[in-house]
């Protein structure tokens, strides 16, 4: 980004080989925050990743709400998919 805008990187660097492009551009890092999740939430949410093939919008169709995490589904509302063609995104 411009001098004097921010720009968060969400799941970057993966690895060694992004942290070493990451060390490469001219910005530094100001802040850090690592959330702790259970893993078996991760992969709930991981695996009810949807794709729409008739808007090409990204949906989520699993619920959790457990050990103080709440994450409702996140599915398209009806006036953009009235009956969704869902493909598993991953």
């Amino acid at each position: 980004g411009r001098r004097g805008q921010g720009v968060v990187l969400d799941g970057f660097p993966r690895n060694r080989v992004q942290a070493d492009l990451l060390s490469r551009w001219d910005t530094s890092v100001s802040f850090a925050i690592q959330f702790d999740v259970p893993d078996d939430v991760c992969t709930t949410k991981l695996l009810g990743r949807r794709q729409c093939s008739n808007c090409g919008g990204n949906f989520n169709v699993a619920r959790v709400d457990r050990d103080g995490f709440v994450m409702p589904p996140m599915v398209p509302v009806e006036d953009c998919c009235p009956s969704p063609n869902w493909k598993k995104r991953d």
